[in-house]
């Protein structure tokens, strides 16, 4: 009587097959979820928010004082600190020259905040713009009525900041 032999175990071929379906599947989720798209996508959200808040912010100023913050006719940018400020986002001395502290208890700046990704305020008399740049949300720069299709434009005048 012969008797049969059945091993337990897994072979070489086993393994490099479920390494590769697995290989396969993670790839496909990195491909699809795009984690890079979604990073962009998260950065332009804070920076819609943001020139939310800095509009809220020069209006109640403009209401309670009178006039819009900071010198007139003068551009700011969050990345650059104007002489004799201290911290980009502090409400007292940061990139917008004006005490804001009662208005906010910070300044915005861009999430990446450099000469390409920035907010930019400016005002005359009784009108003001602020602006950034967006990285994939790119039909709202094109549809803000601004006169910049490259940045994203607020404000109660889309053309004191030429592009």
């Amino acid at each position: 009587m012969t008797r049969l032999s059945f091993q337990k175990g897994v072979t070489i071929v086993e393994i490099i097959l479920v390494i590769t379906v697995i290989l396969i599947l993670l790839t496909t989720v990195f491909v699809f979820t795009n984690p890079t798209y979604f990073r962009s996508k998260s950065r332009d959200q804070k920076r819609l928010s943001d020139l939310q808040t800095l509009e809220r912010i020069v209006t109640e100023f403009r209401l309670d004082n009178g006039a819009y913050p900071d010198t007139e006719s003068v551009t700011r940018y969050s990345n650059v600190l104007p002489t004799g400020r201290t911290n980009l986002t502090d409400p007292r001395s940061g990139w917008i020259v004006s005490d804001l502290i009662e208005y906010n208890t910070r300044l915005p700046i861009d999430p990446i905040n450099d000469d390409t990704y920035r907010y930019s305020y400016r005002h005359n008399d009784d009108v003001f713009e602020l602006n950034t740049r967006l990285e994939v949300l790119n039909d709202l720069m094109s549809q803000d009525n601004g006169n910049d299709p490259n940045l994203y434009e607020k404000g109660s005048d889309l053309t004191l900041i030429s592009p």
